[in-house]
């Protein structure tokens, strides 16, 4: 068994390959993909509403919605209504 040690915690990293057991490991979690989370309606419609309160006029209600991933039967006149009421309640800070 070769140990690599640094002042605060030795790693021991194993000659063989067949033991996954123990802090050799933490290397391959760290460098695992995020896992893909689902995002719901509700969650696209406020993002939407964020992004169209922060372009300040240069983006409509329907490209806010589609770039936040709302497919064309989910983009319903009433549900855009509500993003464009969500989007004047949102104060937008800048950074001037």
């Amino acid at each position: 068994m070769v140990v690599f040690s640094t002042v605060l915690c030795p790693i021991p990293i194993l000659d063989n390959p067949g033991d996954y057991s123990g802090p050799e490991l933490l290397p391959n979690i760290l460098n695992m993909p995020p896992k893909k989370k689902t995002i719901t309606v509700a969650e696209k419609e406020r993002i939407a509403a964020q992004m169209l309160a922060a372009s300040e006029g240069l983006i409509s209600t329907a490209e806010a919605m589609k770039m936040c991933g709302l497919t064309s039967p989910q983009r319903s006149e009433s549900r855009k209504k509500r993003v464009y009421r969500n989007a004047q309640k949102i104060k937008v800070l800048s950074a001037k």
